[in-house]
């Protein structure tokens, strides 16, 4: 994958969390593309964030939580610091070197 794609990815995944694109666009977009595509590495983490809406709407604590871990992602997306956007879990606070 190109760094303009994950510049693109981290731009969509920034929108999601913004409000300017909802889940389905983002499913439509990264999980319809076939297997062995470069976004595998973040399918099933993107997808605990998306199941996790209803949660987040409950829980601020964990929405605040999972917000801030998008916005590394997307810190770690643009920087090209891939190693370190693919520890990005949504299930706690990731532990990295920036965090």
């Amino acid at each position: 994958m190109t760094n303009n794609n994950f510049l693109t990815f981290a731009g969509d995944l920034e929108h999601l969390l913004n409000g300017k694109i909802n889940k389905e666009e983002i499913k439509d977009k990264y999980f319809s593309e076939p297997s062995g595509n470069a976004y595998d590495d973040f399918i099933d983490n993107i997808s605990h964030f998306l199941s996790d809406q209803d949660i987040r709407e409950k829980d601020n604590e964990y929405r605040e939580m999972q917000e801030n871990e998008m916005i590394k992602l997307v810190h770690f997306l643009r920087t090209g610091q891939i190693d370190k956007a693919k520890q990005i879990h949504f299930l706690g606070k990731t532990e990295t070197e920036e965090s």
